[in-house]
């Protein structure tokens, strides 16, 4: 048996130990009125973003990006309480209206479009719709077998939203990924990106979707649970599931997390007969266990900004 442990964005996360690293406030969900008097990080930011300096193009893969050192990290408050992990959430990160707004207009961008991957010698049509940015105009992006149609013109939007995200964040980032699911039937598989240090920064727009979350020592086919730390719990062997529920969630992952968590981002495509079942039993939906029992109708975009280089 494993133990599962589930979180929703109106949870405040247990905070650990070491709150001398964090130096950075949380960010103060913005109104379209106020956005010019937003208050700006502590920690001084460069002049310029990462620029590459190497006259061959260097290439990295979006799930394995190479580190960069962030200067900030979110308050301990919104640390996730994961063994062998550092990742910080926050359920709010700007207001209702302003997410609405962002995500119809990222919607409209030109840049979408499905990548074709080579997984197990096939050739497959990946099931999300992505568009890439760099402002490294030497940067390039290849993953499971496909180059990344990378572009380097930033739309206004999208320049406005990284600028934020660095400011509240006190660092800078030099691609952004943008993911969409378009509905529940569309997904991410479990995956973890280098095992080395890198800032990764995810804000995501739109419909609710369960986020998983698995340790590397986590067995599913596991018949005898894993021993017990000294306070019960079963870290080692643990799964989180997170729902991201409100419209405009932001993850921060500064540390080693990859090296023995993955993440995903399941289907979740059910009948409404399912669902309805589902509710009648007690079932949230939000756990593993039922999956297949919350229907997903409406998009989601995440943009995920990285520091990448050759």
């Amino acid at each position: 048996m494993r133990s599962t442990r589930s979180c929703t964005a109106t949870s405040t996360a247990t905070s650990l130990s070491s709150p001398a690293a964090v130096v950075v406030s949380p960010p103060t969900p913005v109104s379209p009125s106020s956005s010019s008097k937003r208050p700006t990080s502590s920690v001084s930011l460069p002049s310029k973003r990462p620029r590459s300096t190497n006259q061959q193009q260097p290439t990295a893969d979006p799930q394995e990006p190479s580190p960069s050192s962030s200067q900030a990290v979110l308050p301990p408050s919104s640390r996730l309480p994961l063994k062998d992990a550092e990742i910080y959430y926050l359920p709010t990160f700007i207001t209702e209206e302003k997410a609405k707004g962002w995500y119809d207009e990222l919607l409209e961008v030109g840049e979408w479009y499905q990548p074709k991957l080579k997984v197990y010698g096939k050739e497959i049509v990946q099931s999300r719709k992505i568009a890439a940015y760099s402002t490294d105009p030497n940067l390039s992006v290849r993953y499971s077998g496909t180059q990344v149609q990378m572009h380097y013109d930033y739309p206004p939007l999208l320049t406005e939203i990284q600028e934020l995200v660095e400011r509240e964040l006190g660092t800078r980032f030099n691609h952004c990924m943008m993911n969409l699911y378009e509905d529940g039937n569309v997904y991410i598989g479990a995956h973890r990106d280098n095992k080395e240090n890198r800032v990764i920064a995810s804000l995501s727009l739109g419909a609710s979707r369960t986020f998983i979350l698995t340790h590397s020592a986590h067995n599913p086919h596991a018949t005898t649970p894993a021993p017990s730390t000294p306070s019960g719990s079963t870290d080692a062997d643990a799964e989180l599931q997170l729902q991201l529920q409100t419209k405009s969630s932001f993850l921060l992952n500064p540390g080693k997390t990859q090296e023995k968590w993955k993440h995903e981002i399941p289907k979740e495509f059910a009948s409404q007969a399912a669902v309805k079942k589902a509710k009648e039993g007690g079932v949230g939906g939000n756990l593993k266990e039922g999956m297949g029992k919350r229907r997903v109708e409406e998009g989601r975009i995440s943009l995920t900004f990285r520091q990448l280089s050759g």
